[in-house]
């Protein structure tokens, strides 16, 4: 877990998305900011008169100004841009922590199918080793005459398909390494047993609660509903007027190349202008009537996540009990079936079982170790699939020993920073 909150490229890829969205508090405070421009000329003119002689001149022109523009009022809309703003960024922090506690319970899957199919590659490889030597004495007891054609055929069989499961398993645990370095960052070594998720909801009716308030998915998706109807008010208001200040600073200085004297001018303007839109052409009305039925459909979006995640929490649960379950019964049967194996075995061994009763006690012992494998690796899942719906399978919330991000960090130094590119 460690590992891949420090080292998970998708993890670091949401914290970049992260400080890119902080960017959106500056851009829209900057609508109640001034902007200033300055311009450089020069300007050559050449001008003949013709009369009883002609008089040619060249006048030389240089210009330099400066314009002032301040917005004075916007019709509200900087305001309501500026409230999206801090809205979108606390979107996408919860979308951080989803991606948080997706990675983490990539990561606890991951984990727990590497213990699984190291188990099952072993007890399968054990199986064909033991089917192996069963064949071999099988073919000598034939040889001799000691078994049938049909017994030896029956272990044959055996064999190959055992052969084959255990190429299946390989490939399961390459696969299931693989996506562990995805996730964790490296490959696994030696991984020591893993338990389940010990802080759980009491009941299930309190974990569908928790999950319905605090799951980063359903936030991201009441907040979905707010930006939608700060985009309302947003496009409302371009029906308001705006007022501007706007106030140049000009220079020029005229000189006729040849004359002792230039002409400088110097002019300073300033006034107050006031817009008031009258028609646009009707798109902005059509852009009201979108913002208004996007609310619509972001609170059906919200319905069907509140949904959504009930079921997801409702699947973990029932799933975490049902393996619970499963392990109980699979013990009772792997110890069952290991008694019965051995006393079928001892009884082959003086003749009152056939090779069929032995090779089927051994396929019942082997079915039962595997499935009391998987059923405990099911229970590790689903308990850290219940904290994840819940909305708490987090760094901070398991205490793991990791430099915590800080959304604040970025977000403090973005949030003025009005008169630098740098990105440090």
């Amino acid at each position: 877990l460690v590992l891949a909150y420090s080292n998970n490229s998708e993890l670091a890829a949401a914290r970049a998305a992260l400080r890119v969205t902080n960017e959106e508090r500056p851009q829209a405070f900057a609508g109640w900011m001034p902007q200033v421009t300055g311009a450089v000329g020069q300007d050559r003119n050449l001008s003949d008169v013709e009369t009883a002689s002609v008089a040619s001149t060249i006048t030389n022109t240089q210009k330099r100004s400066v314009t002032l523009s301040q917005p004075l009022y916007k019709g509200g809309r900087t305001t309501a841009r500026l409230e999206k703003a801090d809205l979108t960024i606390l979107s996408q922090r919860n979308v951080l922590l989803r991606t948080e506690q997706t990675v983490l319970l990539g990561a606890v899957t991951a984990y727990a199918n590497v213990l699984r199919d190291r188990i099952i590659e072993r007890l399968r490889r054990d199986n064909v080793g033991l089917l192996a030597r069963r064949l071999e004495a099988t073919r000598v007891e034939f040889d001799l005459q000691q078994r049938t054609l049909a017994d030896l055929s029956q272990a044959q069989a055996r064999l190959g398909q055992a052969q084959a499961n255990l190429t299946e398993a390989v490939s399961n645990l390459a696969n299931s390494i693989a996506n562990f370095r995805r996730i964790v960052g490296q490959p696994p070594g030696d991984l020591s047993e893993a338990g389940p998720m010990e802080k759980l909801p009491a009941t299930m009716d309190e974990a569908v609660s928790v999950a319905l308030s605090d799951n980063p998915e359903v936030v991201v998706a009441r907040l979905a509903v707010n930006l939608a109807e700060s985009d309302v008010k947003i496009n409302t208001r371009t029906l308001l007027p705006s007022v501007d200040l706007n106030s140049t600073i000009s220079f020029q200085d005229a000189k006729v190349r040849g004359g002792a004297v230039g002409t400088e001018t110097y002019e300073v303007t300033a006034g107050i202008s006031v817009s008031v839109p009258l028609y646009q052409s009707g798109a902005e009305l059509s852009r009201i009537r979108a913002a208004k039925k996007l609310v619509g459909q972001r609170r059906f979006e919200l319905d069907t996540t509140l949904h959504t995640t009930e079921e997801n929490m409702v699947n973990a649960w029932r799933g975490l009990i049902a393996s619970q379950a499963r392990v109980d019964s699979f013990v009772g049967a792997a110890e069952a079936a290991r008694v019965a194996r051995d006393s079928v075995s001892a009884e082959f061994e003086v003749g009152r079982r056939t090779l069929l009763d032995l090779l089927n006690a051994n396929q019942e012992l082997l079915d039962a170790e595997i499935s009391l494998v998987s059923a405990r690796r099911d229970i590790i899942v689903n308990s850290y699939r219940i904290s994840s719906v819940a909305g708490y399978l987090t760094a901070r919330q398991l205490g793991l020993s990791v430099d915590y991000y800080d959304v604040e960090t970025d977000y403090e130094r973005t949030k003025w920073d009005l008169f630098t590119i740098s990105t440090d």
